[in-house]
């Protein structure tokens, strides 16, 4: 068993490839570092938080081991983010900054 909710994450990572993909130029460091800071933030972080929050996949992973990978995925997307913003532009930080909140505020 998984903590991570494959369809929703998977549905994001294409929305991050299709607008890659339509974008007017393709930057392969940056589709694969936002590729990784969706991973980390929407598919681990917010998976591991919402275990914590009502077991919803019913598993027994200890509720310490829970919050010690939800927040070291959170922590790591949040850098990613703040190192994207610099390269790519201020706009970059309002996603960072609506992730970050949104995610541990939603336990």
């Amino acid at each position: 068993m998984t903590l991570l909710h494959l369809p929703t994450t998977s549905c994001i990572l294409a929305f991050v490839t299709l607008g890659a993909v339509i974008a007017p130029i393709f930057n392969a460091s940056i589709f694969l570092l936002t590729l990784l800071y969706f991973f980390l933030g929407s598919g681990i972080a917010s998976n591991y938080y919402d275990e914590l929050l009502d077991r919803p996949w019913k598993t027994t992973v200890p509720s310490k081991y829970l919050w010690i990978i939800g927040t070291i995925s959170l922590t790591l997307s949040i850098v990613i983010g703040i190192y994207l913003t610099l390269i790519t532009g201020i706009v970059f930080i309002i996603i960072t900054s609506v992730v970050s909140f949104l995610i541990p505020t939603l336990i």
